[in-house]
């Protein structure tokens, strides 16, 4: 059985920014489907510090929102998973 892809298009947003005017409490983290996939893990770290923030399996490639600190940097890693692994 084959494996599935990596995830593509892998983005982290902020929608509390406004231009440069930013109220940040929490950003997104959204990802392309992989065909095959029957669920994501999902991993943010704050980037600085490698303090992992959040870590779980999700069955849907929807946003993923997680809690941020202001002037902080953050990673997004997704793997897909399927009944192979």
């Amino acid at each position: 059985c084959p494996l599935p892809g990596a995830p593509t298009n892998v983005l982290v947003e902020y929608p509390g920014c406004v231009g440069d005017n930013c109220s940040l409490v929490q950003a997104s983290c959204s990802w392309g489907a992989v065909a095959g996939a029957t669920s994501y893990s999902v991993k943010i770290t704050e980037t600085d510090t490698s303090t992992l923030i959040k870590s779980e399996t999700v069955t849907t490639n929807d946003t993923y929102i997680f809690p941020v600190t202001q002037n902080r940097t953050y990673r997004c890693e997704v793997s897909a998973i399927n009944s192979c692994g």
